[in-house]
């Protein structure tokens, strides 16, 4: 399963994930679960994390060691984009970004019985084709950042998959 959001907290003392500040997201995710609106994307965080959590709690398995027995990661398509594409993007609100985001998924082997109609749903489809290539051939994606480790009852740090080779 590929998670678009953090599945971590980060390590004790830190204000963000390293993971986040390697791929400089909008989104940062500090070292305790903040309270909802108390800060930008907090509601989106701490709902992120704590499904994260019960999913590890009924088994699955984020990357800690072997990347190959992960169940569960965690994509941020505002990075994958851009690197899918080798440049910037216009907005994804605008049709032209639309359009563009469609074209690389179907250039990239995806193909769509039903057309997405919005940007969350290319979002969407992109995780699902990072997860699908990593397993198809995961030369062509990369984790970026540290594995991920439970300290507190929570999950900490962890990786976001990344269009591009190397580890």
């Amino acid at each position: 399963m590929i998670i678009d959001g953090p599945l971590g907290l980060a390590a004790p003392g830190c204000r963000l994930r390293e993971c986040e500040r390697m791929l400089a997201t909008a989104g940062k995710t500090p070292d305790a679960l903040p309270a909802p609106g108390s800060r930008p994307y907090a509601g989106f965080v701490r709902g992120s994390v704590e499904l994260a959590m019960r999913l590890a709690q009924d088994g699955w398995a984020p990357a800690t060691d072997e990347v190959a027995t992960a169940t569960m990661l965690e994509a941020y398509p505002g990075c994958s984009w851009p690197a899918l594409a080798g440049r910037r993007l216009p907005r994804k609100t605008t049709i032209e970004g639309f359009r563009e985001r469609a074209d690389l998924l179907s250039r990239s082997g995806l193909r769509f019985r039903t057309a997405p109609q919005t940007h969350d749903q290319l979002d969407a489809a992109l995780c699902a084709w990072l997860g699908w290539t990593l397993r198809r051939a995961p030369g062509r994606i990369r984790l970026v950042g540290p594995r991920t480790f439970k300290l507190g009852g929570h999950l900490r740090e962890g990786s976001i998959l990344q269009v591009g080779g190397g580890s």
